[in-house]
């Protein structure tokens, strides 16, 4: 705008300035000339008119002089004669002035010969007069009018002559001077109009100069601007600058021009301008490339020819040329898209508009080939759904088969089972003989499974040694039947590195639409029925079955309501009395957890050890115990009492890094000897890793705590790991106490138990004593201490120590 107004002003102004200059000059010179004729008309005019009055004038005189002298000549009255002679020196001394002006104004030299000759005659005339006058004062009138009639009347007629003739000349000059006069004033007309004539001309020439010398660059400065502002770079640098200011904007613009040309094809990307009409403005030699436009369309800048082009080489022109279509009816829009080429290659185009002061000038296409990028997207794609070892579909893969079989309406989506298909003790396996072995494991199961699809089947590898197979349009029996043909070939001997084994799987399965209405609720519940399966021996097969979800829900809620109780202090410990069965005194109290929920109602020992054990969680429950029946020891040695707790361990706490320390650093805190804390392990936390628990129960028999068995002879109870392990005292279960004395398996266990205890110099304790016979028949046959209901029943920490000193045992107990 800046540049525009600019162009045009400088036009105006050269222009005006021209047509002044040449018009002022034209009037100058045209006025001067004016001037100069009307003056020296006048002067020559006001000559001629007064050399003509004084002429005129001197005639008058020489006349009246003429009269007198008849009158002197021929009057006898002398005072007449006196009166015309006075009168006579007056005309005299007047015609001699004229003369002397006279003289003063002729200037040519016939004016100057005929006043001569009047001068002359003038003086012959004078001298007559004068003798007349003479004669008639001397009375010689005769004289005087002989004088008068003869040599005056010639003189006055001679003397009236030249000055008639020099009136005459006078008079002609006079009319020769207004002629020269009115040609002068015709000559300064004609001037003038050949001085605007000439005017007019300059000016035209200096406007055209002007126009090429100041409007025309800038005019040039102000297009290569509009250029530039509207990223039209087509243009190319001039080859020569003028030296002027414009000159020096226009090489500026010029290398501004250049400096965006750069950026245009310095990018990765290619790049195309246009107007709001499509009309291209620039892009750039990417964009030609990314397009395979050919050189000759791209120098032809025929923009018809380049969007033809570019029509013609996607997939789909039609839908192309609508997109363009509405991208371009719709100027502040911006657009993105991918568009596939015909060669095979996809171009990701973005358009934006050109903004300009507020308003879309035009749009920027970017054109990025993504094929790769693409290609990657699909291989990665590919990739998140396949399972890597075995090239089986994944989890994912599944997931989204199963919602595209879910996402049909109800008239076409089929029935389908869910077979969730789980190794048994694939983990013994990979720690037996290594991950690489396993893995070949994996893959052969994979190969087995393959083998026995049918059409319609799809067979996904969904975890570490989980496989899942879908079976469309399967009724349980179709479902159960595939499941026997997969235990069937799993049941086929592995063969690897000369080594033959042989590896079960345990099924769960999930009916469509009965057992979930999503693909999460359907693997889930799947993924149930094989745990239930796991959890009750193995190699089986299972369909789902609602109860198990509701009772799977209700251990979800256990679990929360734990966490919650050990924050809330809902937690609380009982002691129940261990007895010597020989003295009938305490000797010890074994902790035992009680919950009673913020409801007031107890929660038994069954219902949430287990879920905490599955869980995890009874490590920190197993911490708290652990540090309450510690501090709860120091209490009551400080009392004097010095009684002996025995504290559940359970296998995933004994297996934590630090347990040993932790154990330590709670009998630091509390200040409680050893000695007076026992840990009950049971026996399968020695068989799952033999040499570190040697070396944690030889840590904690070092650090002085009391170790013993827990339900003894339940699990692998062997000679072995009882004569290697630094333990104190055996445990006999309850269940094997329940059926003394009569129940003789019972009781053949109870005292091969008792014997190898003995034999062992290990202390031997039994509990769930409730009746008189089965503590008698204990102390038969040697056992040493028992507990249980016959006894007390678990109490609370004051009714414990209530309990000790009613019973009368204080004094052996009080023992420093």
């Amino acid at each position: 705008m800046f540049l525009n107004r600019l162009s045009i002003g400088a036009r105006l102004a050269a222009v005006l300035t021209t047509i002044m200059v040449a018009c002022l000059v034209g009037n100058i010179v045209a006025a001067r000339q004016f001037l100069s004729a009307r003056e020296s008309a006048r002067a020559v005019l006001e000559k001629r008119a007064k050399s003509a009055r004084l002429v005129t004038d001197w005639y008058a005189c020489i006349y009246a002089s003429g009269i007198r002298a008849a009158l002197v000549a021929r009057t006898g009255d002398m005072e007449v004669v006196r009166h015309l002679e006075s009168s006579r020196r007056e005309t005299t001394n007047s015609v001699s002035e004229i003369q002397t002006k006279v003289s003063s104004q002729i200037d040519g030299s016939r004016e100057k010969e005929m006043f001569d000759v009047v001068t002359r005659d003038r003086k012959t005339y004078l001298d007559l007069v004068d003798k007349i006058y003479l004669f008639k004062k001397n009375d010689e009138s005769a004289k005087a009018i002989a004088l008068f009639e003869n040599q005056f009347a010639r003189a006055s007629d001679q003397y009236l002559h030249a000055l008639h003739a020099l009136m005459n000349e006078e008079q002609r000059e006079l009319d020769s001077s207004a002629s020269q006069s009115q040609e002068m004033q015709d000559r300064a007309i004609f001037y003038l109009a050949v001085s605007s004539t000439l005017a007019l001309a300059l000016g035209i020439f200096l406007t055209v100069y002007l126009v090429k010398s100041i409007t025309k660059p800038l005019a040039l400065v102000q297009r290569v601007a509009r250029e530039i502002a509207t990223m039209d770079l087509h243009g190319k640098p001039h080859e020569r600058y003028q030296t002027d200011e414009a000159g020096s904007l226009l090489k500026s613009l010029d290398e501004m021009r250049e400096s965006l040309t750069a950026v245009l094809e310095s990018s990765t990307d290619g790049i195309l301008v246009t107007d709001l009409s499509g009309r291209i403005r620039s892009f750039n030699r990417r964009f030609a490339s990314i397009w395979d436009i050919p050189e000759e369309i791209m120098l032809s800048e025929r923009d018809k020819s380049i969007q033809e082009w570019m029509a013609g080489m996607v997939s789909d022109p039609a839908a192309y040329l609508k997109n363009l279509e509405a991208l371009l009816s719709t100027p502040i829009v911006q657009g993105q898209d991918s568009v596939n080429l015909q060669n095979g290659r996809t171009i990701e185009c973005v358009s934006i508009p050109q903004w300009h002061r507020g308003m879309a000038i035009g749009r920027v296409f970017y054109f990025r080939d993504i094929t790769e990028k693409v290609q990657a997207k699909l291989r990665i794609e590919e990739l998140s759904c396949t399972d890597m070892l075995t090239g089986l579909p994944n989890r994912r893969a599944l997931v989204r088969h199963i919602e595209n079989i879910l996402g049909k309406s109800d008239l076409n989506r089929p029935e389908f089972a869910l077979l969730h298909v789980d190794l048994d003790r694939f983990k013994q396996i990979n720690e037996t003989l290594g991950h690489d072995f396993g893995d070949q494991v994996l893959q052969e199961v994979g190969k087995r499974l393959s083998a026995i699809l049918d059409g319609s089947a799809i067979l996904a590898r969904i975890g570490s040694d989980g496989f899942a197979m879908l079976i469309g349009d399967a009724c349980p029996h179709v479902a159960e039947s595939m499941a026997q043909k997969i235990q069937e070939e799993m049941v086929r001997p592995f063969s690897f590195e000369a080594l033959n084994f042989t590896v079960c799987c345990s099924i769960g399965i999930a009916l469509f639409p009965n057992d979930g209405e999503n693909a999460d609720e359907i693997l889930s519940n799947a993924e149930r029925a094989m745990h239930w399966c796991k959890e009750n021996g193995r190699g089986s097969i299972r369909f789902h079955k609602p109860f198990e979800q509701v009772d799977m829900l209700a251990r979800m809620r256990l679990d929360h309501d734990m966490r919650i109780a050990l924050v809330e202090r809902q937690f609380r410990l009982h002691y129940q009395p261990q007895i010597d069965l020989s003295t009938g005194n305490v000797i010890g109290a074994e902790a035992l957890i009680r919950w009673r929920d913020k409801h007031g109602k107890d929660v038994l020992p069954g219902a949430f050890i287990p879920v905490a054990e599955e869980t995890g969680f009874i490590v920190t429950i197993g911490e708290w115990v652990l540090q309450q029946a510690i501090e709860q020891a120091s209490e009551w040695m400080r009392k004097g009492l010095h009684i002996p707790v025995a504290v559940n361990v359970s296998a995933l706490q004994f297996q934590q890094p630090r347990f040993v320390e932790r154990v330590a650093e709670c009998l630091h805190v509390a200040g409680l000897p050893p000695r007076l804390v026992e840990l009950e392990l049971t026996e399968g936390i020695l068989l799952q890793d033999a040499e570190e628990a040697l070396s944690r129960l030889q840590d904690l028999a070092d650090l002085g705590v009391q170790l013993s068995i827990d339900d003894f002879g339940t699990g692998y109870s062997s000679l072995a790991y009882l004569k290697r392990f630094p333990i104190h005292r055996l445990k006999i279960d309850r269940g094997f106490i329940r059926g003394l004395p009569s129940d003789t398996s019972d009781a053949s266990i109870v005292n091969a138990i008792v014997q190898m205890g003995q034999s062992l110099q290990l202390r031997v304790i039994a509990e769930g004593v409730e009746n008189e016979a089965q503590r008698d028949y204990l102390k038969h046959i040697g056992c040493d201490e028992f507990q249980g209901y016959l006894c007390a029943p678990a109490l609370d920490s004051a009714r414990f120590e209530e309990f000790i000193r009613l019973d009368g045992s204080v004094a052996r107990l009080a023992r420093a």
